[in-house]
């Protein structure tokens, strides 16, 4: 519009928001409030996102070169070879409808999630090499490669690695939140899957000899492999399906989606669920798992890390 990439305008009168996006600039409006589910109304989707220009600080300041990546988002290169994009605000559609063939109790009800502020999230997985920048070692389960996820990590671990991460580069790099990783996984979708309704081995790192809706069948995994060895979501995001579950710095709460009060909201101003209990949420589904376990809604809860438990991560946007 008006001859440049930098500025966009879209408005969605279903979901009543008006989103105005100028560079350096995210205004977003709400005109009204958008249906509950069940309560006999229409169901709002979420509005579509445009890819909007990361406002300046220090998280821009501090990349070594920023650059639109070929969704069209924003991606910025940093020190030892990490790799962001930026998310811009937006609205998800969070769960999984009642139909949806795996669905899990966990996963209901589908409500509408604001995302009131933009992040940066990881193109890939957190990798081996990344540890071995900052320790010189690594203690995956699956060793072999340095272009493999870091696997086999609890949130200790993650906490430990992002605050030598952190102290090394200036940034604050942190784990996404639940809802923050099923937007960005998503990128605008609401089918089982950022690639639609169906998942098969040529997608996705898994278990393919069970595939998902009309996927065909493939062979099974053994382990992960290489980050962004499948093509990426919309928005640019690789192996958000398979590949490791991904912790999020979210507790779990089996009913937490049916008590929307108990969120707060996390460094980035999105919400997170931060009570009381000893598992957290992880996302993603693993190298072992079947098709539906890898899907956009699909949640995994654990205490302690294990063989495919890995991280993405994630900075606020300042």
């Amino acid at each position: 519009m008006g001859g440049t990439q930098d500025r966009y305008l879209a408005t969605s009168l279903l979901a009543g928001v008006l989103f105005l996006d100028l560079p350096g600039v995210e205004l977003r409006l709400d005109i009204a409030p958008c249906a509950a589910e069940g309560s006999g109304s229409v169901r709002a989707d979420p509005a579509p996102v445009q890819p909007a220009s990361p406002a300046v600080g220090t998280a821009r300041e501090k990349a070594v070169r920023i650059y639109r990546n070929e969704q069209g988002m924003w991606e910025a290169e940093y020190p030892l070879g990490i790799i962001m994009v930026y998310v811009p605000a937006g609205e998800l559609l969070m769960g999984s409808p009642e139909g949806e063939i795996g669905r899990n109790e966990d996963e209901g009800p589908q409500h509408l999630v604001k995302i009131s502020h933009g992040f940066w999230i990881g193109k890939y997985e957190a990798t081996q090499s990344l540890m071995k920048a900052l320790f010189g070692r690594t203690f995956a389960y699956y060793q072999g490669s340095d272009d493999c996820p870091l696997e086999w990590v609890s949130l200790d671990d993650i906490q430990e690695l992002l605050k030598a991460l952190n102290e090394k580069t200036g940034l604050a790099f942190r784990l996404p939140s639940e809802a923050e990783w099923e937007y960005a996984c998503r990128a605008g979708t609401t089918s089982p899957f950022a690639f639609g309704d169906s998942l098969s081995s040529a997608q996705a790192t898994f278990d393919g000899s069970s595939p998902y809706g009309s996927g065909a069948k493939g062979t099974s995994q053994t382990k992960p492999g290489p980050v962004g060895s499948f093509s990426p979501n919309a928005w640019g995001l690789h192996d958000m399906h398979g590949n490791v579950w991904e912790w999020c710095e979210d507790v779990y709460k089996a009913d937490i989606y049916r008590h929307p009060e108990l969120y707060t909201n996390n460094a980035a101003g999105n919400p997170v669920y931060a009570g009381e209990g000893n598992e957290h949420v992880l996302r993603g589904g693993g190298c072992l798992g079947k098709g539906a376990t890898l899907r956009s809604a699909a949640r995994g809860h654990q205490e302690w890390g294990f063989i495919y438990s890995g991280f993405r991560l994630c900075m606020d946007n300042r």
